[in-house]
C-alpha cells in the first residue's frame, strides 16, 4: 500500500508502510496477514508533530493504522519451546535496520505454528497481547478469542504490495532496455592509410 493509495496528504511526511519494506517467505504469508490484517498497512511517521497534522487533515471516512518512529519501544517476546511453535514473525521477515522497531512492534507479538490446533493450545499460555497464527488463517489470542481469518489470495495486501513490487521491476528492465537503444554507435575512424603516388612514366 503506498501512501498516494492512503487518505494521508502528500503534505505529511510518511517514512515508509510496514508492507511494502517486508520480504515475507511464502509459507508464512497467510498466518501473518492473517494476524496483522489492516495493520499490515501501518505508516511509519517520523514524530508527533506528523501525527497531529493528519489527525487535523485526514480523511475522517478512512481508517488508517500509524506509528510514530520516536514513540516505538518494542518489548523482547518470551522463548516459546512448545512443540508445533515454528519462531516469532519478526525474526523469519527480511527489512532495513532502520524500520527494526516497527517490525518488532507488530511482528514480535505474533507466533507463527504449525497448524491451527497447535495455535489454540500454545494461546492459552501466551502473554497479553500476543497471538498465535496458523497458516490456514487461524489466529488464537491470548485470553481465549479465535479469529478464523478467510483471504482471497489475489486481493490481498501482500498481493497487491508483490504485484507493485513485479511491476517496478518490469518497469526498470524495460527502461533499461530503451536505453541501450538510444545509446550512440561507435564512430568510424577515417582512414589512416597513406594515398598511393600516381605511377611515374
Amino acid at each position: 500500500m503506498r501512501q498516494k493509495e492512503t487518505a494521508v496528504p502528500d503534505t505529511i511526511k510518511v517514512l515508509a508502510n510496514l508492507a511494502s519494506i517486508l520480504t515475507i517467505p511464502a509459507q508464512h504469508q497467510q498466518a501473518i496477514e492473517a494476524a496483522l490484517q489492516t495493520r499490515l498497512g501501518t505508516l511509519l511517521l517520523p514524530d508527533e508533530a506528523a501525527l497531529w497534522q493528519l489527525l487535523a487533515q485526514r480523511d475522517p471516512d478512512a481508517a488508517l493504522a500509524v506509528a510514530v518512529a520516536d514513540n516505538l519501544q518494542p518489548a523482547a517476546p518470551p522463548e516459546i519451546k512448545e512443540k508445533g511453535a515454528l519462531g516469532w514473525a519478526d525474526s523469519v521477515v527480511t527489512f532495513k535496520k532502520q524500520f527494526a522497531p516497527l517490525v518488532q512492534t507488530l511482528l514480535g507479538r505474533v507466533l507463527l505454528v504449525d497448524g491451527a490446533k497447535t495455535a489454540v493450545a500454545i494461546a492459552k499460555s501466551l502473554p497479553t497481547g500476543c497471538v498465535a497464527a496458523a497458516p490456514d488463517g487461524t489466529v488464537a489470542h491470548a485470553g481465549g478469542l479465535i479469529e478464523l481469518v478467510g483471504q482471497s489470495a489475489q486481493d490481498s495486501l501482500l498481493a497487491r504490495e508483490e504485484a507493485w513490487r513485479e511491476a517496478q521491476q518490469k518497469l526498470a528492465a524495460k527502461k533499461d532496455e530503451v536505453a541501450g537503444w538510444k545509446r550512440p554507435l561507435p564512430s568510424s575512424k577515417p582512414s589512416s592509410k597513406p594515398n598511393k603516388k600516381p605511377p611515374t612514366s
